[in-house]
């Protein structure tokens, strides 16, 4: 029987909400009657603006929340501020309620909407079981999108006919195409580049990284955008294009979520670390080049996407999904020679094809 409303939580971490808007097109073409809304954070919430297959937008406020109940002089407003979320969240009175968090505080808002039947994971993490009453066990599956699809299916959905994507509004589109234009860029003819990652132990080393960009733009002709998001990784790209000179590499313009997926689609090929824009320019099919290290490819490579991975797989710590690391050999070991390898073998795949 088709559910009347569904609530989707999955809040932050823009990689984890690319993989979860899956889910919601499952959840859409299976149940088109149903009112779908989503529990998200700011941060990533352009990726899910405008999206047809869900109906309402909550933004949980964790900004004004969390340094509230951090501080002991504070706490207590910061808990009326969380009551009053959970009290608003009921009201709107959604009948099925799905964790694609697994944590405690999504655990907690999936209970806090009221909702009668409340799915999650059959393996859990900080308590987050407590909070759900339909546990599904995801252990056949292996990457993230098929853990959050078959959460979806233990209530009737399907597997999704139709890929989601970014809906990106025209203004933005031409913001970017014109920024192209202007800088000599044509459709499908640049390359971008990621050196940043929020994890510390995601970095690859920049002068390994320029030197396999400028080997594929010599055999390829493919010139390059680095792209970032804050001061840090800014600094990163500007070290690449120090490297590599404007001939070869040019620093992409400041972007919000929307136009760093018009850019990615635009892309001939994404090089760079395992993070959001790469699970973006997956989405987009944009083939990737993924550096890997301390994460798990089989749990989240590139999806549906011609790829390539890299990796230094004599290392037997691949895979400890460690965020610091005082010797990240994983990534710092990461050769030239392999990713140019892999970057020209991801290129010579799809291009007889499309080009």
């Amino acid at each position: 029987m088709e559910p009347k409303s569904i609530l989707i939580v999955k809040l932050g971490a823009v990689g984890d909400v690319i993989h979860s808007l899956y889910a919601a097109r499952a959840l859409r073409e299976s149940f088109p009657n149903t009112r779908t809304g989503w529990v998200i954070e700011e941060k990533s919430v352009g990726l899910i603006q405008g999206n047809p297959d869900i109906d309402e937008i909550v933004l949980f406020p964790r900004r004004k929340i969390e340094p509230l109940l951090r501080n002991l002089n504070t706490f207590s407003k910061g808990m009326k501020l969380l009551s009053q979320f959970g009290a608003s969240l009921k009201a709107k009175k959604y009948e099925v309620a799905i964790d694609l968090q697994t944590l405690f505080k999504s655990g907690w808002i999936t209970k806090a909407s009221g909702a009668k039947k409340r799915l999650g994971f059959a393996k859990w993490r900080e308590l987050n079981r407590f909070f759900t009453n339909i546990h599904v066990d995801t252990a056949g599956c292996e990457h993230a999108v098929e853990k959050y699809v078959k959460l979806t299916e233990a209530i009737g959905a399907q597997q999704p006919k139709e890929r989601p994507t970014v809906y990106v509004p025209h203004d933005k589109a031409w913001k970017i195409e014109r920024w192209l234009s202007d800088y000599g860029y044509p459709l499908k003819d640049f390359g971008v580049i990621n050196p940043s990652a929020n994890w510390p132990n995601k970095m690859p080393d920049l002068d390994a990284l320029a030197d396999a960009a400028i080997r594929v733009t010599n055999d390829t002709g493919i010139r390059w955008l680095a792209i970032w998001g804050s001061e840090v990784e800014l600094a990163r790209a500007q070290f690449l294009e120090d490297k590599m000179k404007i001939k070869y590499l040019r620093i992409a313009p400041p972007t919000d979520l929307k136009e760093l997926f018009h850019l990615l689609s635009c892309a001939r090929v994404y090089l760079g670390t395992d993070s959001g824009p790469m699970h973006m320019a997956a989405l987009a099919k944009t083939p990737v080049v993924a550096l890997f290290g301390p994460s798990d490819p089989k749990r989240v490579a590139p999806y549906d996407v011609p790829h390539r991975i890299v990796r230094v797989e004599s290392l037997k710590c691949l895979g400890c999904w460690k965020r610091k690391c005082r010797n990240p050999k994983c990534m710092t070991e990461i050769s030239p020679k392999a990713i140019t390898t892999a970057t020209l073998g991801v290129i010579k795949e799809v291009e007889p094809i499309s080009r």
